[in-house]
């Protein structure tokens, strides 16, 4: 395997200090941008793709080149680093407690949008997507109780949930048009099965039947905002649309991997895509070697015997193992972390990020502007004033 001692991103090279640290990797991320955009090889490329799609696309392949920086020793070795073993159940145990904390900010939500309550920090519907982002900051949501903790004691020992505090979400916890949605059947699917379990053993399903009517004015403005654009743009499309019928590209694996193979000199580069590549081939073989090494290596620290449930294919028992153990394990120790979490904040000590940093990101994220955008236009159109009194 390459030795990536004399590479120019290499660990050993990247700044230590998290703001640092961050504030290199956005600069990165950005300097990647500029040269494909100024490259004439890459340009090329494009040329038998929509223009409208370049730009998203060099963004997010920029996104990954960044992150095989960020993460190479995991792309290299295919594995992440296992960390300390008890810190990581005290971590996985801090994790049960942002459940607790969503799922009471998901009840505020669904509260504030039936207007039965009012919340200073929020205007909008997308608020309460943003301090889901920032669980731990949000100053609004009430001190976790007793009977909190006990039911998602009970919860993750549960082998009928989808219990998994390991898992990867796709789902935004505060996304209220997801988890409301209903299939067929009738049921919401997409709603997160810790939820369910909250609303059955503390008597909150009533919540859910609601009126969405701060949603609905919303989405009145919105109508308003679009309609007005639709009218503006709808010639500029038409022809972009009409005289441009190449493909659009799209930054999904494989995209990205052909652009790789064709843009890449870098030989580093070269070959930490070819490790990606191979990451990613081996997520489409129907489970995770990744995952299941990270099982074992976790399992084989185990402080008691693990016992494998036997009606599960070997990879799916192998993961099902794990989560029960790291469940049991949490669970001791969820009552320590709780009370450690309700002292720090009774002392007005938060594991949280500052006013002043919050304020700068909610600005400088692109969906508030575009939600506040969105209403207060629609407000102007009909004649009323641009605020949230509605």
């Amino acid at each position: 395997m390459m030795s990536f001692e004399n590479f120019e991103y290499h660990e050993s090279a990247l700044p230590q200090d998290e703001n640092e640290q961050k504030e290199f990797f956005e600069n990165l991320e950005k300097e990647f941008c500029r040269e494909l955009e100024g490259s004439d090889k890459a340009r090329k490329y494009f040329e038998k793709y929509h223009p409208d799609s370049i730009p998203s696309f060099i963004k997010q392949y920029a996104s990954q080149r960044m992150q095989l920086i960020k993460y190479q020793s995991m792309y290299v070795h295919v594995f992440q680093r296992r960390e300390d073993h008890d810190l990581y159940i005290q971590q996985l145990a801090e994790k049960a407690l942002d459940f607790i904390l969503q799922k009471k900010l998901f009840n505020l939500q669904l509260k504030w949008r039936a207007e039965q309550i009012r919340i200073k920090e929020i205007n909008m519907s997308y608020d309460f997507q943003f301090w889901g982002s920032h669980i731990r900051s949000c100053p609004f949501i009430p001190p976790i109780e007793k009977r909190e903790i006990e039911i998602m004691k009970r919860f993750l020992l549960s082998p009928e949930q989808d219990n998994s505090l390991t898992a990867f979400r796709l789902l935004d916890w505060q996304d209220y048009d997801t988890v409301m949605e209903k299939d067929e059947e009738g049921d919401r699917s997409y709603m997160p099965d810790w939820y369910e379990w909250y609303d059955l053993h503390l008597g909150t399903i009533g919540l859910f039947y609601l009126s969405d009517i701060r949603g609905q004015k919303e989405e009145y403005y919105f109508q308003l905002y679009r309609e007005d654009r639709r009218a503006k743009s709808a010639d500029i499309i038409a022809q972009k649309v009409s005289d441009d019928p190449r493909e659009r590209l799209y930054a999904f694996e494989k995209e990205v991997l052909a652009f790789a193979l064709y843009i890449e000199t870098d030989r580093h580069f070269i070959e930490l895509f070819r490790y990606y590549g191979y990451y990613v081939k081996e997520g489409q073989r129907g489970f995770d070697q990744w995952r299941l090494n990270e099982a074992v290596d976790i399992l084989a620290l185990a402080d008691r015997p693990v016992y494998l449930p036997g009606h599960l294919p070997w990879h799916e028992s192998i993961l099902e193992g794990l989560n029960r153990y790291l469940n049991a394990r949490v669970v001791e120790i969820l009552d320590f972390v709780c009370d450690n979490y309700v002292t720090l904040k009774e002392l007005g000590i938060s594991r949280g990020e500052s006013a002043e940093s919050l304020q700068e990101k909610y600005e400088a994220d692109w969906l508030v502007d575009f939600c506040r955008k969105g209403i207060l236009t629609g407000r102007k159109l009909k004649g009323e004033p641009e605020d949230f009194n509605f």
